[in-house]
């Protein structure tokens, strides 16, 4: 598959990483299957007090789909705001999660009996959404588009995170031509971005050798073993930083073309009042964190046992600090508003190189890719 060619201006360049900042391990934890609940019934979004979400303890080890359930009603049926109501997360707990982890435990939703499920490693983004067994799942919104079937109804990071990242000074994206560019594989957020970033340049697939280097890409970019990779700003420029190697991030395009994180829901629930107040209440739920990122980072610690190793609660700050900035809107608010023109040019992106239609041919796409490779990428061990 090949990137088109276009007549994009050049993009700025983001400095060198900073050379003040210590070497820190990466975040590595272990899959925690939670389910994670609350209280019970649709109100406004609410700042008060209760047990902390530690003490309500866990559901078991199995957090496959199939050993899901949830009352919130199955696909396709209107949701009931008197029963469970579940949000699927990607397999590994991380500080990326923290704005739910902190909600649930200062009761941000409201009475919504919320529950946070980390999904199992072979199970499918939204195949747990499908069956009804997830009501809306936190998930990157070019996978979604890939996946079809699903709809987005808030976006969670106002700027997509995906920038290449290549070894020492780079003037822009155009000096990627004839050099090696590392993704994880042919699939997922990091894949579509890469292609972005070709295009922006003017490049094609057979002007830069496309490298499939798996979930390694801060080591292979430290070790010299490509030149460049397709990272996230708030996990292999954190880790690259904290190694102190000498990089320039660039972003892939001028303009928002790829959508990342959002809150991913079923087409006959996107004006569900249960949704409704879920977004919201995430909105809510990142501002608490950014007021006070220290009881973000103390609610994670809880779901993420590493965080007890100062060295690996360091690291996560740094993601916390780069993630924040995500949030915010071009007014520097924080906002989960869909940016529809953005959402045309993805969708238009995605069908010019061939993305969307070779997904829909292939009624496995969901279920043969990575779960939630833009979101996972930040805990993940060896790479971001």
């Amino acid at each position: 598959m090949t990137a088109y060619r276009g007549n994009l201006p050049p993009l700025p360049r983001r400095p060198h990483a900073r050379q003040d900042l210590a070497r820190r391990a990466l975040l590595r934890t272990a899959s925690l299957a939670a389910l994670i609940p609350t209280g019970a019934a649709l109100t406004a979004c609410s700042g008060r007090n209760h047990d902390p979400l530690a003490s309500s303890g866990q559901n078991g080890p199995d957090n496959t789909a199939q050993g899901t359930t949830s009352d919130g009603g199955a696909a396709g049926a209107p949701l009931d705001a008197a029963a469970p109501i579940t949000v699927g997360l990607t397999y590994i707990p991380n500080v990326q999660f923290c704005a739910f982890y902190q909600g649930v435990e200062q009761k941000l939703f409201g009475d919504l009996d919320l529950r946070l499920r980390h999904h199992g490693e072979q199970e499918g983004l939204f195949e747990a959404l499908r069956l009804g067994r997830e009501q809306i799942v936190y998930a990157s919104a070019d996978e979604a588009a890939v996946a079809g079937g699903v709809t987005s109804v808030a976006t969670c990071y106002q700027t997509y995170p995906g920038e290449v990242m290549i070894a020492g000074s780079a003037a822009g994206l155009g000096d990627l031509a004839g050099r090696s560019l590392g993704i994880p594989g042919r699939f997922g957020s990091s894949y579509y971005a890469a292609l972005l970033a070709l295009h922006t340049a003017g490049l094609t697939e057979q002007d830069v050798n496309l490298v499939e280097i798996g979930y390694t890409a801060v080591s292979a970019l430290a070790t010299g073993a490509v030149d460049a990779i397709l990272g996230f700003v708030n996990n292999e420029l954190v880790q690259l930083e904290s190694q102190q190697v000498d990089v320039t991030s660039v972003p892939i395009a001028p303009e928002q073309t790829l959508v990342g994180p959002s809150l991913v829901t079923l087409p006959e629930h996107a004006d569900d009042p249960v949704i409704a107040t879920i977004v919201d209440c995430m909105a809510e739920a990142e501002r608490r964190v950014i007021a006070d990122p220290d009881a973000a980072l103390e609610a994670t610690a809880r779901q993420v046992p590493a965080l007890a190793d100062p060295v690996q609660m360091d690291n996560a700050r740094n993601v916390l600090e780069a993630t924040m900035p995500l949030w915010k809107d071009a007014g520097g608010e924080v906002s989960l508003a869909t940016d529809d023109q953005a959402a045309q040019r993805m969708t238009t992106f995605l069908r010019e190189v061939g993305i969307l239609d070779a997904a829909s041919a292939d009624e496995h796409t969901d279920d043969d890719h990575a779960d939630g490779e833009a979101l996972q990428k930040a805990s993940d061990s060896g790479e971001g």
